[in-house]
């Protein structure tokens, strides 16, 4: 069985030397090649347990190769994949899929779909169209909180950073802070939140 690093260096120079088609590789290539990442570590941690100096730093070094070795190989199918996705949409065509592995298959509808919707704007692609817009609420979700911010009455005299400023503040104060702080410093007796309906602009 060949050694899984000089088979790695092997189909990235292959890959390189061919410009736009995807040569053949395993099917089970990528996968072999983290079961093997996994069992590096896993040997890196016994020989770091017990000492051995040596063996750890070949360790490190065969880690490290195997790591950007695959990230590499999967950078330059990569693009070719998404540029042969792109234009496939916009030719309407679709190339034929030979040395695709099956991760690589998903990965080319993705951008083909993808591509499809924004030269289109129709059919939103999914779960790609769902996953972002989930992103976007998310996203809005979290500047609404943190945009939120409570009138509190201070309770004993305190130093506090806050999101947008440092605070100096004495018992009996009267301030506005973020929605976590204003909660934190509530929980600790610290403050006492009058208003809850102020919101930060």
């Amino acid at each position: 069985m060949p050694d899984i690093v000089d088979e790695l260096n092997s189909l990235l120079r292959s890959e390189k030397n061919s410009r736009s088609k995807l040569k053949d590789i395993p099917d089970s290539f990528f996968k072999n090649a983290d079961f093997e990442l996994k069992k590096l570590k896993e040997d890196l941690k016994n020989a770091v347990e017990k000492n051995e100096i040596e063996y750890m730093t070949q360790l490190k070094f065969r880690i490290k190769a195997l790591e950007n070795g695959i990230k590499e190989l999967k950078w330059v199918r990569g693009k070719k994949i998404a540029f042969q996705a792109i234009e496939d949409a916009i030719s309407g065509t679709k190339s034929e899929m030979g040395s695709f592995i099956p991760e690589e298959r998903i990965l080319y509808e993705e951008f083909r779909r993808g591509f499809d919707f924004y030269l289109t704007g129709e059919n939103v692609p999914l779960p790609l169209g769902q996953k972002i817009e989930n992103e976007i609420k998310t996203e809005k979700k979290q500047d609404k909180e943190e945009l939120k911010k409570l009138a509190v009455r201070i309770l004993y005299p305190i130093e506090v950073a806050d999101i947008d400023m440092d605070y100096v503040l004495n018992k009996e104060d009267i301030v506005t802070l973020s929605y976590e702080l204003a909660h934190t410093l509530s929980k600790k007796g610290m403050c006492e939140i009058i208003d809850e309906s102020i919101k930060g602009k």
